[in-house]
């Protein structure tokens, strides 16, 4: 078989990504539209996202803010209607049942969390008070108890209790058979739920769990408290209910469909310093024509904010923004990576080296650059969130394998792993399926993947290109040689990703494979409550999961945006977990 150079087939794929994106569609997370492309020289020059370092995070991991929450600004004033352009309407109402942020940007709002991340902490590592306004554990960490906030009330005028989040918590952890709890797996070590009283909610444990992390689950921004009685009138179906009442800074006003979702000022809400806004207009605007009128928007004053704005224009602005216009980049809770099947009889990437030499067949960086102007993405050396305290330093984690820049540097890698190969026994042109979705940017990469697999003397490929649920289905059930696509996880802490991830037993360890090590470090780092020691048992297994490989990470995503910067009142760069601080309370207008 005749092998084209391996640069010729990048810049063969490369050419095509922007009708391949075009015509595709991404069903819950598309935010980008095509563009020009404009070579390497702009991925050189727009700024890297700095990820915050861990000795500056250790300490911060759980802290629990004091005071009510407000803007940081003296001066901040209330007054005006955010106009805020999105991406896609909500697929359903049920917040508990949702994994995307069509959800939470325009529900998130109307609903309180039992705790909450501080949106204006960078590091979304300070956790604030919300429907409980304090908290203890025992100190073997199995048991966690809150005190409730009292007086407060639900959008339809009824008081708050701990029977309602006695009744939330029981249909996130332990839902009934119609309800697909989202994060439910977040909650493992939960054993029990109890209400003592009317002010109170105690979590009983089967372990010992860590407050970092068991504080950043409750924060998730999904877990929405809402009362009992609605999910009782309800059936515990909620849907098709846009309107069941939070209590939240904002209350729903109505909504178009695909269109445009409303909200007004809560004027009882329980934190008297919020909101500042009277309302938020969330307005949905899908696909590649829905990008470009989220930028027409923002620059004729339409839009106060846009999410997903097309990179291209990010690129721009960065150089020299508009008047008054502010761009921001940050980073989204997804990997995208590459899983191998190494459960089927015969399978060659059961051996561990055939696993490590494919690996290094991948140019991280031509992804980044071939993707580019459609969506932005940071190269995906190491196991944990490039951005997470947890992470090893940039510089550190680019000399590990795989990660070799495009150039002489990476020819040299892609020989050695030729000879890897060779030495396992791999003969030419040995068949490797490669399953992929089709859905735009995720078609592009799938391309690149193959062409990059396939430009090995050792492998001929095949592609099979689904649609991104049918691409869950089979490769959950190992129906493929390697797969490619993302994984979205809840917030940046091991015990959200690496569990599910990497253990052997994990729900999303799609090469189903792991090892007694890798067992144990996951389980020290659930259990262990000292951040310092969690940090150091977190790099361990990081730098353990290279010796075996049971998936290659390839890239972070990020997130472009734009704004108006007479917006105030949040912290827009420190932008991480955005479910988790969407509520909108802090923000301002400064005009």
């Amino acid at each position: 078989m005749l092998k084209l150079p391996r640069l010729l087939v990048f810049c063969m794929i490369a050419s095509l990504a922007i009708f391949a994106v075009a015509c595709g569609s991404d069903e819950e997370e598309s935010t980008s539209s095509p563009a020009p492309a404009t070579g390497a020289a702009a991925v050189a020059a727009e700024p890297t996202p700095t990820p915050p370092t861990a000795t500056a995070n250790e300490a911060k991991i759980g802290e629990q803010a004091a005071d009510l929450l407000k803007a940081p600004e003296a001066n901040a004033k209330s007054g005006g209607t955010l106009d805020y352009a999105w991406v896609a309407k909500p697929p359903h109402y049920d917040m508990h049942q949702s994994g995307t942020t069509n959800n939470c940007t325009p529900q998130c709002p109307l609903f309180d969390l039992l705790v909450m991340n501080d949106p204006l902490d960078f590091d979304r590592a300070i956790i604030n008070g919300g429907l409980a306004e304090s908290w203890e554990s025992n100190s073997d960490g199995t048991e966690w108890t809150f005190a409730l906030r009292q007086g407060v009330k639900f959008h339809d005028g009824s008081d708050f209790d701990s029977a309602d989040a006695l009744a939330t918590y029981n249909r996130i952890i332990f839902p009934s058979e119609n309800v697909n709890s989202r994060r439910q797996g977040l909650f493992t070590a939960v054993e029990s739920i109890t209400a003592p009283d009317a002010n109170t909610i105690k979590f009983n444990m089967s372990r010992g769990v860590s407050g970092g992390y068991f504080l950043q689950a409750l924060a998730s921004g999904f877990n929405v408290i809402v009362s009992e009685d609605t999910l009782k009138e309800r059936n515990d179906d909620l849907k098709e209910s846009p309107d069941y009442p939070g209590t939240g800074p904002f209350k729903y006003t109505g909504h178009v469909d695909g269109e445009k979702w409303e909200s007004e000022k809560f004027v009882d809400y329980w934190n008297t310093n919020l909101p500042y806004l009277d309302g938020v207009n969330v307005y949905h605007m899908s696909g590649s024509a829905g990008a470009q009128q989220r930028v027409a928007g923002l620059l004729t004053g339409q839009f106060d904010y846009a999410r997903g704005i097309d990179p291209q224009s990010y690129y721009e602005w960065v150089q020299d923004a508009p008047e008054g216009i502010v761009p921001v980049r940050f980073p989204q809770t997804t990997i995208i990576a590459m899983w191998y099947n190494t459960f089927t009889d015969g399978s060659i990437f059961k051996d561990a080296e055939v696993r490590k030499a494919t690996n290094m067949l991948f140019d991280r960086d031509s992804f980044v650059t071939a993707t580019k102007d459609t969506r932005p993405f940071f190269a995906g050396f190491g196991f944990s969130p490039y951005f997470s305290q947890y992470a090893l330093p940039i510089d550190e984690g680019r000399k590990r394998p795989g990660m070799a820049p495009t150039g002489p540097e990476k020819d040299a890698e892609i020989a050695k792993a030729n000879e890897m190969l060779a030495a396992a026994g791999i003969a030419e042109e040995t068949p490797v399926r490669v399953l992929h979705t089709n859905n735009g940017w995720q078609k592009v990469m799938g391309d690149i993947t193959a062409a990059q697999v396939d430009a090995s003397p050792h492998f001929k490929v095949s592609q099979e290109e689904v649609e991104y649920s049918i691409w869950i289905e089979k490769t959950e059930e190992g129906d493929f040689d390697i797969s490619m696509g993302p994984l979205v996880y809840a917030f940046a802490d091991p015990s959200a990703y690496a569990r599910p991830w990497y253990h052997s037993e994990g729900k999303t360890n799609f090469s189903k494979i792991g090892d007694d090590k890798t067992d144990s470090l996951i389980d020290q780092i659930d259990a262990e409550l000292d951040p310092a020691k969690r940090l150091a048992l977190t790099q361990e297994l990081d730098l353990h999961l290279d010796t075996y490989m049971p998936l290659s990470p390839l890239l972070w995503e990020d997130f472009v945006d734009g704004y108006q910067s007479y917006i105030k009142g949040y912290d827009f760069p420190g932008m991480q977990g955005l479910y988790n601080a969407e509520r909108r309370g802090t923000w301002w207008f400064d005009k």
